[in-house]
């Protein structure tokens, strides 16, 4: 079966890799921004800091969304890709983790 992952969860993926997972990159970039108002060179290097943060943050969320639409042999991940494609991506999503939390209560797992 073909899984297609869910644009709104690539959009939401792909800032939260930019503004948190690649904050490391984005907030000293931000900071030589406002420092390059003064001097030019700060600016360049904080604009270099950013695209390199945006080329980084796309190729990881792209490799999620790959593995994501690849077959695996994890029979729990199988459920999960298809509580995201069979429904609603929320309800889904949603109906999943109460169905585990409850196995995990249950001792099943």
């Amino acid at each position: 079966m073909k899984y297609k992952y869910p644009a709104v969860l690539f959009i939401i993926g792909l800032l939260g890799e930019f503004f948190l997972r690649k904050s490391y990159l984005f907030v000293p970039a931000v900071i030589l921004m406002l420092i390059g108002i003064r001097v030019k060179p700060c600016l360049y290097v904080g604009i270099g800091l950013l695209l390199l943060d945006a080329v980084l943050s796309v190729v990881s969320t792209l490799k999620l969304k790959k593995t994501f639409e690849t077959e695996s042999p994890s029979e729990g991940f199988t459920a999960l890709q298809q509580a995201i494609t069979s429904k609603g991506w929320i309800e889904g999503v949603k109906e999943f983790s109460e169905s585990r939390i409850k196995k995990a209560g249950d001792g099943e797992e």
